[in-house]
C-alpha cells in the first residue's frame, strides 16, 4: 500500500477530473485506490491491485483504514483476540 501511495503522492489530475466517490474521505491528500480489498488482489510473483474505478482523491489513513477492515475485521464472528493478532499483522 505504501508504495501504491507513494507513487501517486506525485500525480496532479486533470482539474476537470471527475471522480466516482461511495464514501467521502476525510481529505484529499493524494489519489488513493479506495477499495483495498481481498477481492481486488491478485497474488502471484507480485502482487497486484485491480479495479481502480473507486480511485479518487483521499488521505492515506482512509485507505489504510478500509484495507485493515477489509482484509482482517470483515468476520465478525471472530474473537475480538484473533482480530486484534490479524490487525496486528496487517500493519507490520
Amino acid at each position: 500500500m505504501r508504495a501504491i501511495h507513494d507513487a501517486s503522492e506525485s500525480f496532479v489530475p486533470p482539474r476537470d477530473a471527475r471522480w466516482n466517490v461511495a464514501i467521502s474521505s476525510p481529505g484529499e491528500e493524494l489519489i488513493c485506490h479506495n477499495d483495498l480489498a481481498p477481492w481486488n488482489l491478485i497474488i502471484g510473483d507480485r502482487w497486484t491491485f485491480i479495479d481502480w474505478d473507486a480511485a479518487a482523491p483521499s488521505t492515506r489513513l482512509w485507505d489504510l483504514a478500509y484495507a485493515a477492515q477489509a482484509f482482517t475485521l470483515s468476520d465478525t464472528n471472530q474473537a475480538p483476540e484473533e482480530a486484534a493478532q490479524n490487525l496486528t499483522a496487517f500493519t507490520s
